[in-house]
């Protein structure tokens, strides 16, 4: 397409990141992050998540953490899904600790976590039999409104 004169547009340029993504492909995803910005595309708070997810699945934590700072940098701030997808990559680096204090992060910037984050922090903290951290989810879940459903039961069994 740029060969021809044709600029992708941002959304192609994600799809493509999240097709090498899915190959963990990391050299080529951050190298389509770099050609889009030399094209003048902006990423935008999907974009940085594609790469966040694509980082942690490699487990390239220190790399996804860089993003997260590039976002904040650049004022594209992340919200609920990037903090999810960086949660779910902590967690699965068995960097607990460091998840816990991302959630905290998360509350005090004013995002409010979502279903999916409270499941991810149950299923995750839960496998680690971490029972106490479990019920301070748990009771932060429902004070967020959300109530105890099958899934969130069938995780913490």
């Amino acid at each position: 397409m740029v060969s021809e004169g044709i600029t992708p547009s941002l959304k192609t340029y994600s799809a493509l990141m999240v097709a090498s993504g899915k190959r963990r492909d990391i050299k080529t995803v951050m190298g389509l992050l770099k050609e889009m910005e030399i094209l003048g595309l902006r990423p935008n708070v999907y974009t940085f998540t594609i790469c966040i997810r694509i980082l942690g699945r490699v487990g390239k934590i220190d790399e996804a953490y860089g993003i997260l700072k590039r976002m904040d940098d650049e004022g594209c701030g992340p919200d609920v899904v990037t903090y999810t997808v960086l949660i779910d990559a902590l967690c699965n680096a068995g960097k607990l600790d460091n998840a816990k204090e991302l959630f905290l992060k998360m509350k005090s910037s004013n995002h409010k976590p979502d279903r999916v984050t409270y499941i991810t922090l149950l299923d995750k903290f839960g496998d680690c039999r971490d029972l106490e951290t479990v019920r301070e989810f748990w009771t932060e879940m429902e004070a967020d409104g959300y109530a105890a459903d099958v899934v969130t039961f069938t995780i913490t069994c």
